[in-house]
């Protein structure tokens, strides 16, 4: 069977299809090259209430977590939104879309009912803030999780998708351009979706001047919790994991991710080309959302596994050779907690990010894409 037909058929193929005839047509490339537009990103947000969950079924553990989520979202992540809301208005260019990177919401809730109650409650509350362009998720791993989680998530989130994006989602893996930008929706735990990227890269990465790809967790370590990384976490798919990052190098991939809730840009070679991989957390602990544990390039390697000292010791051996194999392979890298929202910018061949954090989520830092990854030319 040829890889093509083999995808079709695969949990991550309907949109593929899709992706290239429905999805394709409707985007026109021509002049795209010369229009400055940008994309504002938001992290994991954890979006809770006390009143979506039955507390009966949850460890205290759990129960501490969700009630610092939801202390969060009603004390600190509508200043949040609404700080990126005004910049989203004095934009001078066009806002096409904003993207989150997955865990917007808590999840845990106990059952369906109620993981259909926080969804739908999520849902409202973005539409309500009312921010102006298209808000386009991904799928993360406490969206999905408790009982009936994922069968709510595909109740709600796929219609409010297929509506914003005007397009049937029916996917986690799903791809769709804006002028000169290959968008791909990426879920490393969608049957066959390491084929599904290389089918979709080799297939229509060439027909778009930058290709970025949405992944929850990073592709490229970028923590103190190495493994926790698209075909890393089990520990059983390091070779998925080289035969990813190998071709998203061929075909220099911008990288966006979220899942440990820090900030973090690093740029990474590979045999054939290089890759720049971008992070970022939107759950603000407090108003004064101070900035900490900054890092820089040299950082790379114990200073960085020093960053959360005493997480999780079993896995300790496994996440220094997780970052010592690509410590060699790592360009510029910079870290930070540093919660906030960030911007991508898409001029012609140029592209930049600007991270916005701290207590007035002034610009902290910008970051030449293009040049990171001219560097691998």
């Amino acid at each position: 069977m040829k890889r093509r037909d083999f995808i079709v058929k695969s949990g991550c193929g309907v949109i593929a299809g899709l992706g290239s005839s429905a999805f394709g047509k409707s985007i026109s490339n021509d002049a795209a090259k010369g229009d400055a537009f940008c994309f504002f990103l938001l992290g994991d947000l954890h979006y809770d209430r006390l009143i979506d969950h039955d507390f009966d079924l949850l460890s205290a553990g759990h129960r501490k977590q969700i009630e610092h989520y939801s202390r969060a979202t009603l004390e600190n992540s509508p200043f949040l939104i609404e700080a990126m809301k005004k910049k989203i208005s004095a934009s001078t260019m066009p806002v096409p879309y904003i993207i989150q990177l997955g865990d917007f919401t808590q999840g845990l809730c106990g059952s369906e009912e109620l993981a259909t109650q926080q969804l739908t409650r999520f849902t409202k509350w973005i539409d309500d803030h009312k921010l102006g362009s298209p808000f386009v998720v991904i799928k993360g791993n406490h969206d999905i999780t408790g009982p009936g989680a994922k069968s709510a998530y595909s109740e709600v989130v796929f219609p409010w998708q297929s509506k914003i994006l005007n397009r049937p989602i029916e996917t986690d893996c799903y791809f769709f351009r804006h002028k000169n930008v290959l968008i791909i929706n990426f879920y490393e735990h969608n049957p066959n979706s390491l084929e599904w990227l290389l089918d979709t890269l080799e297939e229509e990465a060439s027909k778009s001047e930058h290709v970025i790809v949405l992944s929850h967790a990073p592709f490229i370590a970028n923590s103190a919790r190495a493994h926790w990384g698209v075909y890393l976490q089990s520990g059983k798919r390091v070779e998925d994991s080289v035969t990813a990052i190998e071709a998203l190098g061929r075909h220099k991939a911008i990288l966006l991710t979220g899942h440990l809730h820090k900030y973090s840009v690093l740029s990474r070679k590979t045999p054939q080309g290089g890759i720049v991989q971008l992070a970022l957390s939107s759950i603000m602990k407090d108003r004064k959302n101070a900035i900490q544990k900054e890092l820089i390039t040299k950082d790379y390697g114990l200073n960085l596994i020093n960053a959360e000292p005493g997480w999780d010791p079993k896995s300790l051996e496994r996440r220094k050779e997780i970052i010592e194999n690509e410590k060699p392979h790592i360009q510029f890298f910079e870290y930070a907690n540093a919660p906030g929202y960030a911007q991508i910018t898409v001029k012609g061949k140029d592209v930049s990010f600007e991270m916005y954090a701290g207590p007035n989520f002034e610009l902290y830092k910008k970051v030449n894409v293009s040049k990171l990854l001219e560097g691998f030319s």
